[in-house]
């Protein structure tokens, strides 16, 4: 029998899991329908406390970093929604 009530942190890990999973699905995807010819643009985003350290290279990086930080502040609002206020009041 499966414990209904897993805990916040069990519920964020695997968030966290299934978005990664779901990343690595469409990359796989996409290699496999256009194959590694054609032009590449990355861009990554990493959130240091509130500083962000983005970077990227390609064709299109720029409309990705948008599109990724777009992504990141809907992440962070629904987050902050979804929280108990006892962790935010701290």
């Amino acid at each position: 029998m499966v414990n209904e009530d897993i805990g916040f942190p069990i519920k964020l890990f695997m968030i966290g899991f299934i978005i990664i999973f779901i990343g690595v699905i469409l990359l796989f995807i996409s290699v496999l329908s256009k194959g590694l010819e054609g032009e590449v643009s990355a861009v990554g985003i990493v959130m240091i406390g509130p500083i962000p350290i983005i970077w990227g290279g390609g064709p299109h990086y720029l409309e990705l970093t948008v599109i990724g930080l777009i992504v990141l502040v809907i992440i962070l609002a629904i987050l902050l929604m979804f929280l108990p206020r006892r962790i935010i009041s701290y």
